[in-house]
């Protein structure tokens, strides 16, 4: 069963299941398949979303395999003055992450999920 059938048939008999603890219960294993979706499946952070993290740096998972040594956790600080991305210790050239060099996730990609096999 995958993932988002296992939400479809909690969603269905969560109108069918009587007692808060119970509908709370089904309501917090949605939430926690579709968290698990998002990580198996996390959007790139675009260029503008990294150049907007000068407020407050946040951690970054970077993932290239042209320049395998970026690979990995990093804190993103925003945009340099002359407009590189910050990450505290280096800067990126934009061009990296414009053109797909290098991708940008908020949270480490994992792999995803493999349907069971039925027979």
């Amino acid at each position: 069963m995958t993932d988002e059938e296992a939400i479809k048939i909690l969603e269905t008999e969560k109108g069918l299941c009587c007692g808060k603890k119970k509908y709370e219960a089904i309501d917090c294993s949605i939430s926690a398949l579709r968290d698990r979706i998002a990580r198996q499946n996390p959007q790139p952070l675009t260029l503008d979303e990294l150049r907007g993290m000068g407020g407050e740096p946040q951690p970054v998972y970077l993932v290239s395999e042209r320049y395998a040594e970026g690979n990995g956790w990093k804190i993103c600080h925003g945009m340099t003055d002359n407009g590189m991305i910050d990450f505290g210790d280096e800067a990126w050239a934009a061009q990296v992450f414009d053109e797909g060099y290098v991708i940008a996730y908020r949270t480490k990609p994992e792999p995803p999920e493999r349907e069971a096999n039925d027979g």
